[in-house]
């Protein structure tokens, strides 16, 4: 025991001259002086200028400490300011200090300054604080705490040509060594130029940190964020959860994961849930609990719901699978509604990020009150895959009453080719499109007409193939319905487009150009079509009847339809066979103008009749289109009793026509109206035709009528005269000559 005694009254006294020492050293000593060495060293050995404003104040009790006061730190080999601060102090404990330990009690500071920049070479204007000494001190450190208030830093990133900061800084910690930080307490508000933020930040947690073994961790994370992230306005988001990497063996655990998102999305308010209970990645296995995600929009006009959910997550860190994904989606605008499920075994390839869905089902219901059926319903199946560069799909089923098989891929995300095949055994349009009321007519060239910009698709590159078996649309149907479609280099390109329609076929081709004002081109074929159901279906126009084949080269430009119209070139060429020209009779039209044409002269003005029409066995006609303006010169009719030619034009944009008919008989009718337009037989009548498309009127010039009809009889005389003449000759000279043999 008296041993004991000794030595314990020898570690007092020991103690006792220490703190004599370290007391008339704290006394005496004025570290101010020490002030130039140490700028000086600053200087030398990091080629950075040191200016300390404040003074340096050492302390004993209750620890070992030193603070100092304003001090601000250069740029490497510059002088424009790196760091800057108001005031900072460190304390140490003492009794470490004798086993190599140095545990700072702890580290305060206020008004820190500084900026960090990546420069656009990648370097950092902190390489030189970060080298690495070459000799690793043997001596451990410890801090029991730090503390920081009112501080700012920024991250200058001339590379992304961005700007980050941290601005009012109030950081808060426990026990911190080169291996945790405790009690991490974090609240800052962080500013960002691209993407724009301007947000609150708070961080909670303590982190785990291994940098020999590669082993990371974050326990009691609590994260949130308030204020505005570039479209996302009064955002409040808060994520909380456990999390543990270890690198080296590639293990990566997350526990209790649980995000909340809410925020304004312009008009509309966007709420996002997700939870992942537990998940566990290594390169072994992968195992987790279900997680759930839910989203959903809610606004004035629309109301958006989504939910995911996977379950049955296994695999490794190469592969993971997922036995059950299911999505579903509730969407509602006004009286509008989508109710869209879909389902599928994930099975996902880390490397190269390649999902594949094997066993797709999808089903949707869709109500609006635009669709003339009011329901739509779709219940397809096929599978889905997609990598980082490329994405495929293929489905089959019902698409409402049709049935449909169709396939589309997406070669290079980078730079999008899709490519597409699709095939409908039918399609009704009539379910899908609703009668619209009538809409007034937008005057030519005016603002209201409708219009199309295809400069949105200027970049697209496609190529597919479409086929449907039947289309139905109002009273009429078309048949074998086929299109092959390439997009590139700015231009559709529809080759070939064929289709049956109106008992005949269509073949064609036609190109758009990807711009405000799309540049057209069209080529159609038509074969043994009946034109005047197809001019009466598609321009409401009534005036001609009769089949055959029509044959073009059009062009145009323009953004909406009368622009188009307006700008149409190019040519137009038709031969018919037993057809009419409606609204005119110009057999009946010759009988009255016979029994009056003693009467009239000039001209008699008559409104086209519906009931009326003109029969021909056949007729030819082309057209050379200028602007809008269809012009003929060689227009063509026959039939039995009549021959017709004609010229004239036909303005598209203003839907009127001002043509002249030249009607000649070649034949007469038996019976009485026979008779009387044997009169007529061989005079052309000119028959003007002018007006609206819709309602034209014609004229016959009853002038020029009596004139030929008097030319015509007086060439009848002289011919008759003629042939007397050359008959009494040739009676006298044969009297003559036989007078003559006789003697």
């Amino acid at each position: 025991m008296r041993y004991l005694r000794y030595a314990l009254l020898g570690v007092g006294g020991l103690l006792a001259a220490l703190i004599a020492i370290v007391a008339i050293v704290a006394l005496t000593f004025d570290p101010n002086r020490l002030k130039p060495e140490i700028v000086a060293l600053v200087k030398e050995q990091k080629q950075r200028t040191l200016t300390i404003d404040g003074d340096i104040k050492l302390s004993l009790f209750p620890n070992i400490g030193a603070s100092i006061g304003k001090l601000t730190l250069s740029e490497h080999q510059s002088d424009q300011v790196f760091l800057s601060l108001d005031q900072a102090r460190v304390s140490m404990q003492l009794w470490p200090l004798l086993k190599q330990r140095y545990i700072i009690d702890g580290i305060e500071a206020e008004g820190v300054t500084a900026t960090i920049r990546r420069n656009t070479d990648g370097s950092l204007n902190i390489d030189d604080l970060l080298k690495k000494e070459e000799k690793k001190s043997p001596l451990e450190l410890e801090i029991d705490h730090i503390r920081l208030a009112r501080s700012n830093l920024s991250f200058d990133d001339r590379q992304q040509q961005r700007v980050t900061s941290l601005k009012s800084i109030e950081l808060k910690t426990g026990a911190v060594n080169q291996k945790r930080i405790d009690k991490l307490d974090l609240a800052a508000e962080l500013d960002n130029s691209k993407p724009a933020v301007k947000a609150k930040l708070t961080l909670q947690g303590s982190v785990e940190m291994d940098a020999d073994q590669q082993q990371y961790g974050l326990a009691g994370l609590k994260v949130g964020l308030q204020g505005d992230v570039d479209k996302l306005k009064a955002l409040l988001l808060t994520l909380e959860g456990n999390a543990r990497l270890d690198l080296k063996v590639a293990r990566y655990d997350v526990d209790g994961l649980a995000l909340s998102l809410e925020s304004q999305l312009e008009r509309d308010k966007l709420v996002v849930k997700l939870g992942a209970p537990k998940l566990a990645l290594s390169k072994q296995s992968m195992q987790g609990d279900a997680v759930d995600l839910n989203v959903s929009f809610k606004g004035d006009k629309r109301d958006v719901a989504a939910e995911l959910k996977l379950s049955g997550l296994a695999g490794s860190s190469e592969r993971v699978t997922a036995q059950a994904m299911a999505l579903a989606v509730d969407a509602k605008e006004g009286a509008d509604s989508v109710k869209l499920k879909l389902a599928s075994p994930v099975d996902l390839t880390i490397q190269g990020l390649h999902v594949l869905l094997p066993q797709l089902k999808l089903s949707a219901d869709v109500a609006s009150s635009k669709l003339k059926s009011q329901q739509l319903g779709v219940t397809l199946a096929g599978s889905a895959e997609a990598s980082a560069n490329s994405a495929k799909l293929v489905l089959a089923g019902r698409l409402d009453t049709s049935n449909i098989k169709a396939s589309a891929a997406i070669d290079s995300f980078a730079k999008p080719f899709y490519r597409f095949n699709v095939s409908l055994d039918q399609l009704d349009l009539n379910r899908y499109l609703a009668d619209a009321p009538a809409a007034p007519e937008a005057a030519p060239g005016s603002a209201s007409a409708a219009g199309w910009d295809l400069s949105g698709l200027k970049s697209l590159n496609a190529e597919g193939h479409a086929s449907i078996g039947s289309i139905r649309f109002k009273d009429f149907t078309l048949t074998d319905f086929a299109l092959e479609l390439k997009a590139g280099n700015g231009q559709i390109q529809l080759s070939p487009l064929t289709l049956k329609l109106f008992d005949g076929q269509l073949q064609g081709s036609a190109t758009a150009s990807t711009t405000t004002q799309p540049r057209f081109t069209l080529s159609p074929r038509l074969t043994g079509v009946n034109i005047g159901s197809l001019i009466k279906t598609l321009a409401r126009n009534d005036r001609l009847e009769g089949r055959g084949n029509v044959q073009g080269e059009l062009s145009t430009q323009g953004g909406n339809p009368d622009q188009a119209l307006r700008n149409l070139n190019g040519r137009l060429a038709a031969q018919l066979q037993d057809g009419a020209l409606k609204g005119i009779n110009i057999g009946a039209t010759l009988r009255q103008a016979k029994a009056t044409m003693a009467q009239l002269q000039g001209q008699q003005v008559k409104q086209a009749s519906a009931s009326e029409k003109t029969d021909f066995t056949e007729l030819s006609a082309s057209f050379n289109i200028r602007n809008g303006v269809a012009h003929n010169e060689d227009l063509n009719a026959k039939s039995p009793l009549l021959r017709l030619a004609g010229n004239g034009d036909i303005n598209l944009p203003d839907k009127t026509l001002d043509y002249l008919l030249k009607a000649s008989l070649v034949g007469t009718a038996v019976g009485q109206s026979g008779r009387e337009l044997e009169q007529l037989k061989g005079v052309t009548v000119p028959v003007r035709v002018k007006g609206s498309l819709l309602a034209p009127s014609y004229a016959l010039d009853f002038n020029n009528l009596v004139a030929d009809t008097a030319r015509a009889k007086l060439n009848e005389q002289l011919d008759r005269q003629k042939q007397d003449l050359q008959k009494k000759a040739g009676d006298a000279l044969t009297d003559q000559l036989q007078k003559l043999f006789k003697k």
